[in-house]
C-alpha cells in the first residue's frame, strides 16, 4: 500500500545542500505532494533533474508529482512551473535507501533505529521511513537492507 511520510522539504536549498532524505525503496517510484494556499486549478508542468520524469496532477490545494527513474544515492529537484498558469517553484531532495535518520548517511544510528521500531504498527509518520520496503510493517527485513547498505552515502 501507500504510506505517507511527510520529509521537512524547504523550498530554496540548492540541490547540493543539506536536502531531506527518502529513504524508502518504491519500485514504482515515488510521489512527492506540493500543498498550495488555494485550490489548484492548472498543475501546470513538473520536472525533475537531474534525471528522472516527472508528471503532476491537481487535487483541491495539492499538486502530487509522480517520479520515475530517480536512482538511489542521488539528489533531485523537482520543479512545478505554470501551476494556476503563474506560479513557479522547486524542492530538492536526496534519495538513499536505508537512511532511517535522514543523516545523509547510513550509520550504525540508522540500524538501531530501524531495530528499534521493529513490529510498530500502525505506521505514522514518524516510524513509517524504517519501512524500507514499503510494504505496511516494519519487519526484520527492513532491518537487513538497512545493514546492508551500511557506510552508503548522500555525495
Amino acid at each position: 500500500g501507500a504510506f505517507t511520510c511527510n520529509l521537512p522539504i524547504t523550498t530554496g536549498i540548492p540541490i547540493g545542500g543539506n536536502v531531506s532524505i527518502e529513504p524508502r525503496d518504491n519500485g514504482q517510484g515515488h510521489q512527492i505532494v506540493f500543498v498550495f494556499d488555494a485550490p489548484v486549478t492548472l498543475p501546470g508542468s513538473a520536472s525533475v533533474t537531474p534525471a528522472g520524469s516527472a508528471s503532476g496532477t491537481a487535487n483541491g490545494n495539492e499538486v502530487r508529482v509522480a517520479l520515475n527513474g530517480i536512482a538511489d544515492g542521488s539528489r533531485a529537484t523537482v520543479a512545478l512551473t505554470g501551476v494556476n498558469g503563474a506560479v513557479n517553484t522547486s524542492a530538492s531532495l536526496g534519495f538513499l535507501l536505508g537512511d532511517v535518520t535522514g543523516s545523509r548517511a547510513i550509520s550504525a544510528a540508522d540500524i538501531a533505529t530501524a531495530k528499534a521500531r521493529l513490529n510498530t504498527s500502525p505506521l505514522t509518520s514518524a516510524t513509517c521511513a524504517a519501512d524500507i520496503n514499503v510494504d505496511g510493517q516494519i519487519k526484520s527485513s527492513d532491518v537487513t537492507a538497512v545493514k546492508n547498505r551500511s557506510g552508503n552515502q548522500l555525495p
